[in-house]
């Protein structure tokens, strides 16, 4: 037996209800819009202006710190900043921690609830990433079908060739 401080069991059913409750008051506490989602929670805000861009920072620094409360460490490799439209200025979100600070990665790509959506809100790579997948599907279908035909006519010849034949003693 291992003894565990913290975490639940990858893949359980019981950890996106226990994370959704540790985060549940987090909404009321953040000035921009938060969206958890089993294992993961995804913050909005409009950075047209210094002010709007302080608040999304204050956002992270606030979450930072509740993380390190609930010992639900952020993962900042998987953390990313993408800017959606038109921002005129794109200053960089970090993450503080107690041994060091972190500058999110901007992102121009992003894949969310299976959906890869661009940061000009275009899903041309989604598109093409779906008609590719459905391609290769066919593909396999289609080599499934004249290995099945391929398959049959082989075992019909089989047979011919042992009724023709007649028993051998």
């Amino acid at each position: 037996m291992v003894d565990v401080s913290s975490g639940v069991l990858q893949g359980s059913l019981i950890g996106p209800v226990l994370f959704v409750i540790c985060i549940n008051d987090i909404p009321a506490k953040v000035k921009n819009v938060i969206s958890p989602f089993a294992g993961d929670a995804k913050l909005y805000g409009k950075s047209t202006d210094p002010e709007n861009q302080s608040s999304i920072q204050h956002d992270l620094a606030h979450l930072q710190k509740c993380s390190n409360v609930w010992q639900l460490k952020f993962n900042e490799t998987k953390c990313k900043v993408p800017h959606l439209g038109n921002s005129i200025s794109k200053l960089p979100c970090k993450m503080d921690s107690a041994d060091n600070s972190v500058t999110l990665e901007e992102s121009t790509q992003e894949r969310d609830l299976g959906i890869l959506v661009d940061n000009n809100l275009i899903f041309n790579d989604h598109i093409a990433h779906a008609i590719k997948k459905a391609n290769q599907k066919l593909q396999q279908t289609t080599v499934c079908l004249f290995l099945s035909n391929f398959t049959q006519h082989m075992y019909n010849h089989y047979l011919s060739m042992e009724i023709s034949s007649g028993p051998q003693f």
